[in-house]
């Protein structure tokens, strides 16, 4: 018990001079200065995973995330703790956090990989998580504006600018006109206000995908 003591007293202690993470089970164990330079990237990692858990369907086999671009040398296995963290939140009962995410992952047999490339395109930096289940495959990809703002920027085949905050809904749909006219009529009728829209066409395809984020949610019927 003393041994115990004295490690929490030396945890909390560097947590206050250092900022330094240990054994936290709502929080990553990194030292301060990593978990300044990862915090806008685990925000990123933990929306693409909650967002991959709103699209798949079915039991879950296997997770891949690249990491594309410049990270500057840094240590992204926390990001992958985060994406697990936020995709497994709805499936699992218990909470779940950044110590026993990876332990829910294998014990459901998913199966969870990890890769790095210097290339993202038009990106300084890209997270992609792709999710395989029994049932269906997604691709989700985000990354950061500027140095902390967060944003979705890939849905599968659809490019978009999504800002992952607030009250939010995707809708498909074809591409003709009057399409995005009758979704803000629907939704004035209710009298839900459409704060943002964000529009993303299908790659050679004849979908859209509409991002809107309203004032008040949406009810689901």
């Amino acid at each position: 018990q003393t041994n115990v003591a004295v490690a929490v007293a030396g945890q909390i202690i560097d947590y206050l001079t250092t900022g330094t993470i240990l054994n936290a089970v709502n929080a990553p164990s990194v030292t301060g200065d990593l978990l300044e330079k990862l915090g806008p990237f685990l925000s990123v990692g933990e929306q693409l995973g909650s967002l991959q858990a709103q699209l798949t369907d079915g039991p879950l086999k296997e997770v891949s995330i690249e990491y594309a671009g410049d990270f500057h040398g840094l240590d992204m296995s926390p990001v992958t703790t985060a994406v697990l963290k936020g995709l497994l939140t709805p499936v699992v009962k218990d909470a779940v956090n950044f110590v026993n995410a990876h332990v829910y992952a294998k014990d459901r047999g998913i199966k969870v990989t990890e890769t790095t490339s210097k290339d993202s395109d038009a990106f300084v930096n890209l997270v992609t998580v792709c999710v395989d289940s029994t049932r269906s495959a997604n691709t989700v990809s985000g990354t950061l504006f500027g140095k902390r703002e967060p944003r979705i920027v890939r849905i599968n085949n659809f490019h978009l600018e999504m800002i992952p905050h607030g009250h939010l809904a995707l809708i498909y749909n074809m591409d003709k006109p009057g399409a995005i006219g009758s979704i803000g009529v629907t939704l004035g009728k209710h009298h839900i206000n459409i704060d943002q829209m964000q529009v993303g066409q299908e790659e050679n395809g004849k979908m859209n995908v509409i991002f809107l984020k309203t004032s008040t949610p949406i009810p689901v019927h």
